[in-house]
């Protein structure tokens, strides 16, 4: 598999364009699809290439042994598995329901969210979410596990969830050594401004997170969020 080069096109505002691209792998309206021992030709950290994988209302999708610029479940995906993989510069970006489970796979990034829900969505998944022994390696300052964007103030229609329950269960954060780690921050979770009663559509908060192995190699402690007032009601267990 071959990603493609990113082009620019026009945008709706006048004098800015848009990065635009395509996709070598791609699959839509999609059931118990696996991909195993699939390797890009391109290096997974060559940012001139567009993302080579997106999926799209698809079930039960299942990677291992790949090596990857990303994974996007980019209009849903009910069900998911990512193992012993290696994913690149465009991460992971997610929206759908069920459970995603990731294992024994090392993203690296250039971007400050290890995993993210997809903001054009509503930063929506509808389910469980189990990260258990990866690796995250990050050039980033600020660092944010779980990324969402949801203000609360669209109605996407549909409610919006940001994971029932959120299991992470060993994960190596490999930091960029030129910044101190006292001019750091590390987030699990952003601090849910959308989840406030008071918003015309407000965005739903985990259930519950259990949180054991978070280890950063520079020291850097994680927070659950820079603000937790918005997750008074989550069931927080750390081991």
């Amino acid at each position: 598999m071959t990603p493609r080069f990113i082009y620019r096109t026009a945008s709706k505002i006048p004098g800015k364009d848009v990065p635009m691209g395509s996709y070598d792998l791609s699959f839509w309206y999609s059931i118990d699809v696996k991909c195993i021992n699939i390797t890009q030709t391109i290096d997974i950290l060559d940012d001139k290439y567009w993302g080579i994988y997106t999926s799209n209302f698809c079930k039960n999708l299942y990677l291992e042994n790949c090596v990857f610029s990303r994974f996007d479940a980019h209009m849903g995906v009910t069900n998911a598995t990512i193992t012993g993989c290696t994913l690149g510069h465009q991460c992971i970006r997610l929206i759908g329901h069920g459970d995603f489970i990731m294992t024994d796979t090392t993203v690296k990034s250039c971007v400050s969210s290890f995993l993210a829900l997809r903001g054009d969505y509503g930063s929506t998944f509808e389910g469980n979410i189990t990260i258990r022994n990866c690796i995250w390696e990050t050039p980033a300052r600020s660092l944010y596990i779980i990324a969402e964007n949801n203000v609360g103030d669209h109605d996407f229609g549909y409610p919006c969830y940001y994971g029932k329950n959120i299991t992470i269960d060993g994960l190596e954060i490999r930091c960029n050594k030129d910044i101190p780690a006292e001019e750091m921050a590390l987030s699990i979770l952003t601090d849910g401004n959308g989840t406030k009663k008071s918003m015309p559509y407000p965005y739903i908060a985990p259930e519950s997170l259990t949180v054991s192995g978070i280890r950063a190699d520079n020291g850097l402690k994680y927070v659950i969020a820079h603000s937790t007032e918005n997750y008074k009601d989550m069931k927080i267990t750390e081991k």
